[in-house]
């Protein structure tokens, strides 16, 4: 019984901690299937493009180098979807006043 009240206590308390840190309870969805697939459809091509054809030698590699990845995929890598043109060039023309 003890051990009911101080788990609602917890949650009672985490819901509170939740509301003023400032995101709206119970508006994101608990499964996106959308947001779900291109998070993995991003994490194939990263292992496909980058990870087999580099040497990583341990984790602090991997690390340093996840960000060199990402800016080499916005800068230079063609995108099918974009009329094989980089992220950064597909958006340039768009961004001009």
């Amino acid at each position: 019984m003890a051990q009911r009240r101080r788990l609602r206590h917890y949650r009672r308390r985490t819901k509170h901690l939740a509301r003023d840190a400032g995101p709206d309870l119970g508006v994101a969805p608990v499964e996106n299937p959308e947001f779900n697939g291109m998070a993995k459809a991003i994490a194939r091509m990263i292992e496909r493009d980058y990870v087999h054809v580099s040497c990583l030698p341990n984790a602090r590699t991997v690390i340093d180098t996840v960000p060199i990845w990402f800016e080499h995929d916005d800068t230079a890598h063609p995108h099918k979807a974009l009329g094989i043109l980089s992220l950064r060039e597909f958006i340039a023309p768009r961004q001009a006043p």
